[in-house]
């Protein structure tokens, strides 16, 4: 899950969650993925 600087409500954190689920079972990437190499 993304760094915030404030406390997400559990709907937002569901709706990611259900946002990433949807986007692997499509192929795609998962939504804001850490790139080790940039380091961020």
């Amino acid at each position: 899950m993304p760094h915030v600087a404030r406390r997400p409500t559990v709907l937002q954190l569901v709706s990611e969650i259900a946002a990433n689920i949807r986007s692997i079972e499509a192929g795609g990437p998962l939504l804001q993925q850490v790139d080790i190499m940039l380091g961020y």
